[in-house]
């Protein structure tokens, strides 16, 4: 599956695909785009639309605006009823940033 494209300093909403089913007792969510320092969305800022195969989150546009271009993975944490946080696989795994100032798409 290709990378998501992130242009810098745009919003942008990214819809993943997941492959568990403990979403629904979790006590946390979140969602890490491994940039420099890294961009963290959870339940309280940033995912929504949960349910039993995806979610949704919005990276907005102060969060690419000065991070470097190239592909990062994201990683999926999940904070179950006794604290325990599961890593879960989801898809697309990458995103790629790219520099506003030498990009065409919109």
């Amino acid at each position: 599956m290709r990378p998501i494209e992130l242009k810098q300093g745009t919003d942008r909403y990214i819809v993943v695909r997941h492959n568990t089913s403990d979403m629904a007792s979790a006590t946390e969510i979140e969602a890490v785009i491994d940039t420099s320092p890294q961009i963290v969305k959870t339940l309280a800022s940033g995912i929504s639309g949960v349910s039993a195969t995806q979610l949704t989150i919005k990276v907005e546009d102060t969060d690419t605006l000065n991070k470097m271009p190239g592909e990062y993975s994201i990683e999926l944490r999940v904070t179950d009823t006794i604290g325990d946080v599961i890593s879960h696989d989801i898809k697309p795994d990458h995103v790629v940033i790219i520099d506003s100032k030498f990009s065409n798409t919109a």
